[in-house]
């Protein structure tokens, strides 16, 4: 990692709350888990216990389906991931038992744990007269998530087995894709992109402690066509949306006195270094 663009965007105090897992791959593939897994009914009777005490003061959240990553490997240029589908309700009760950080040659890295995959982007909109480098997608997020009030970039969110795959020959094929374009429509009110790459798989070591595919989108839209449509949007997770000049000095400057969620920090000085 550059220090130049770490002490230019003034994130020193990010760099050790994460941890580059795998960088360097232009596609993922992902890939269900055939064994079934059998967990000990202690760590399953502790996960509905924790998840029965989080609905006493949380009665509207529901348990769905998430990947949770077992192991994963680079080869060439490809990113391949093997899951099996975990819950919500797992990823929160296990929270303190996740390790601060992963080893990743471990062939079974979630154990009795739940290290659910999810990816964030840097989008980046077309250029326009008054913003001739696009904009950076920023936000602030919302009450129903882990940062409240923290600065985050959309679009972003978890991997759903249950959703994100498209139909083969051969059955369903997952992809993180899918999840991109979901959440973009989600989020942002819009379902297409220009382009897409692959900035590294991260890992937020304090916190939610959770794995995190990040990435950057090519939008085919201004960030005044995009102002346009996003304020129709009806997100809870998101409070405001802000557009930012594509520059380092004008995301400096934005995110002066502001406090970042750790991926998004993590999530700039990939891209920026790349960019560099």
């Amino acid at each position: 990692m550059s220090r130049g663009i770490i002490g230019t965007l003034e994130l020193e105090e990010y760099v050790s709350s994460g941890q580059v897992l795998c960088a360097g791959f232009r596609d993922v593939e992902l890939m269900k888990e055939k064994k079934q897994r059998r967990f000990s009914p202690e760590f399953l009777a502790a996960i509905e216990s924790a998840w029965l005490r989080h609905l006493q003061s949380n009665p509207h959240d529901y348990s769905g389906c998430m990947g949770s990553i077992v192991s994963f490997s680079l080869s060439e240029d490809k990113l391949t991931i093997k899951f099996r589908e975990g819950s919500f309700a797992e990823f929160y009760a296990t929270q303190a038992q996740r390790p601060e950080f992963l080893d990743v040659k471990s062939k079974c890295l979630d154990k009795e744990i739940c290290l659910p995959l999810s990816f964030g982007a840097v989008a980046i909109t077309r250029p326009s007269p008054l913003h001739p480098t696009g904009c950076i997608v920023f936000a602030t997020r919302g009450e129903t998530t882990f940062d409240e009030g923290r600065i985050t970039l959309l679009p972003g969110g978890y991997f759903d087995p249950s959703k994100d795959y498209i139909r083969g020959e051969k059955g369903k094929i997952y992809s993180i894709k899918v999840t991109v374009l979901r959440e973009l429509f989600e989020e942002l009110c819009v379902s297409r992109y220009e382009s897409i790459h692959f900035l590294g798989l991260v890992y937020n070591s304090q916190g939610s402690r959770q794995p995190l595919l990040a990435l950057f989108l090519n939008l085919p839209f201004t960030a005044e066509e995009l102002e346009k449509i996003t304020g129709n949007t009806k997100e809870e997770e998101v409070k405001q949306i802000f557009f930012v000049d594509n520059d380092v000095f004008a995301v400096k400057e934005f995110l002066r006195g502001k406090k970042l969620a750790i991926h998004d920090a993590w999530k700039l000085l990939l891209f920026f270094q790349e960019d560099t």
